[in-house]
């Protein structure tokens, strides 16, 4: 089984809430994340669900592309933290 999840946008917004007359956001951002079976070597493999119940140890690659984290405090702008490759 191959799970992926793209273009992920998660933000939190606080008006007025937590700090009177002050707000304030913060984000995460993700282009991509990927997780599938591997084998020994970290190479995308398909594992036989009987082989996996005989096995001891089980390998998942797990692929993190563009990730990021923003803040935005009293909605000055965005600084952003962004991890690209």
């Amino acid at each position: 089984m191959r799970l992926e999840v793209k273009n992920l946008h998660l933000r939190f917004e606080d008006s007025n809430v937590t700090m009177a007359n002050k707000k304030f956001a913060f984000g995460f951002v993700l282009d991509s994340i990927s997780l599938e079976p591997a084998n020994s070597k970290f190479e995308p493999h398909f594992v036989d669900p009987e082989t996996r119940k005989k096995e001891k140890v089980s390998y998942t690659l797990y692929t993190i592309k563009g990730i990021g984290l923003y803040t935005d405090l009293y909605g000055k702008g965005t600084q952003s933290l962004l991890f690209k490759k």
